[in-house]
């Protein structure tokens, strides 16, 4: 059951990427109408740019090493603008420089397998592969908006085994990744508050600390303390211009009331 889940898994990758790849491709896309012609059916394939996360992503990484402001507009490289924090892009970089396909199947991959990872160290036998059967759509749906959204449920995960295990320094190593993509791993912490002595949980807020301190320092391989500062600010600028804006939330809705 496992191994067909695992299998499932990278198909999806494939299937997206491969679907993607020809949304980008005017020549893969007219073969596709002479193939309708051919069989008498026809395709939905829709010719809007897809893979604008990917785009931001990529992007982000070679600002970065080209010292310009990751969170300016680029209207003529991408749709939207990066808002995730200056290490995340400096981990994507390796993927910043494949052949755009290679780069989204390789993404889904990591999302994915980690995931997968994560569930079978955290469940055994079939309680295992329940959990990856509930989450396989919700995989599948961040995957065709390229998110970042099972890579960073499995630092929690992870950091929770790693608690179990009494492997603090694993587990404060799977925050700090986790806080570099999106902030959220960060509460994973309260998964060592149950059964620890105080001195212990003074230990683990240093440990945790350490980690994000070295996670916020990576880009500096890439790029010079004084721009890595520059971008930090604007990060935090965008972070609070952001945090104003409810649009159609819970928020929003409380901010209209009288």
């Amino acid at each position: 059951m496992r191994a067909k889940l695992l299998v499932l898994f990278v198909l999806m990758a494939a299937l997206d990427a491969g679907g993607k790849i020809v949304q980008r491709d005017p020549a893969g896309l007219v073969r596709i109408r002479q193939l309708e012609q051919r069989v008498g059916l026809r395709f939905r394939v829709r010719t809007a740019r897809s893979g604008n996360n990917l785009d931001v992503f990529r992007g982000s990484s070679r600002h970065l090493i080209a010292g310009n402001d990751l969170y300016a507009e680029y209207p003529g490289e991408q749709r939207d603008r990066f808002k995730y924090s200056p290490t995340f892009a400096f981990l994507f970089t390796p993927l910043a420089f494949m052949p755009w396909g290679l780069a989204l199947f390789a993404w889904h991959l990591v999302n994915a397998l980690t995931l997968f990872y994560a569930l079978t160290r955290v469940l055994k036998g079939r309680a295992a592969d329940f959990a990856i059967a509930i989450v396989l759509l919700e995989v599948w749906r961040s995957m065709q908006n390229a998110q970042s959204n099972a890579l960073v449920a499995a630092t929690i995960v992870l950091a929770f085994v790693a608690f179990e295990q009494r492997k603090i320094l694993r587990a404060a190593s799977w925050i700090g990744l986790g806080a570099a993509i999106k902030v959220f791993p960060l509460a994973a912490g309260v998964f060592a508050l149950p059964g620890r002595k105080r001195w212990q949980r003074s230990g683990l807020v240093g440990l945790v600390t350490a980690a994000c301190a070295v996670a916020i320092a990576l880009p500096l391989l890439v790029t010079t303390p004084t721009l890595l500062l520059r971008q930090y600010r604007s990060w935090f600028a965008l972070e609070q211009t952001d945090a104003r804006a409810y649009m159609q939330s819970a928020m929003g809705l409380l901010h209209l009331v009288p």
